[in-house]
């Protein structure tokens, strides 16, 4: 997104401005949470898609193929996404979120399947436990911090 701004900025940087304004509204700021998480599905669908992964997923050891183990492509990594993004995101607005994200976790808890998963036949692969996965996971959660906390910086300065 922030490579979208950049962009936006340099071919109508009045036009950008205007239209960013809109975010710093009390209203502007529950509509950046929506954008930014459709964005961002649209984008991991598409990355998604491709790779059969994304950087998240790769770490934390998670591949999303076909049923014949094939990647499943961008259009269909694209429609994953925004149903993840509808059913498991709760369209990116935090109350909500938290509950399809229950909802959806329950769910997978009791079929051992997510519902976006299971309606187009998608297989989700992980890579077995051990050390080296452990190590990951701590990778994982230790990059996650650093974004977050390198986001928080820079939203104050």
């Amino acid at each position: 997104l922030a490579i979208i701004g950049f962009v936006f900025y340099a071919v109508a940087p009045y036009t950008a401005d205007q239209f960013f304004s809109l975010f710093t509204t009390p209203g502007g700021i529950f509509l950046d949470f929506i954008i930014t998480t459709l964005v961002g599905c649209v984008l991991s669908g598409i990355i998604i898609g491709l790779s059969g992964s994304s950087l998240g997923k790769l770490l934390f050891g998670i591949m999303v193929v076909d049923q014949n183990g094939f990647k499943i492509g961008a259009s269909p990594g694209i429609q994953r996404d925004l149903s993840v993004y509808v059913r498991g995101l709760g369209l990116g607005i935090p109350v909500v979120s938290l509950i399809t994200q229950w909802m959806s976790y329950s769910t997978l808890k009791e079929t051992e399947a997510t519902s976006w998963d299971t309606e187009k036949s998608y297989a989700v692969w992980h890579r077995p436990s051990g050390p080296g996965q452990y190590m990951l996971n701590v990778l994982g959660i230790l990059l996650i911090i650093v974004v977050t906390t390198a986001a928080r910086v820079m939203n104050s300065i």
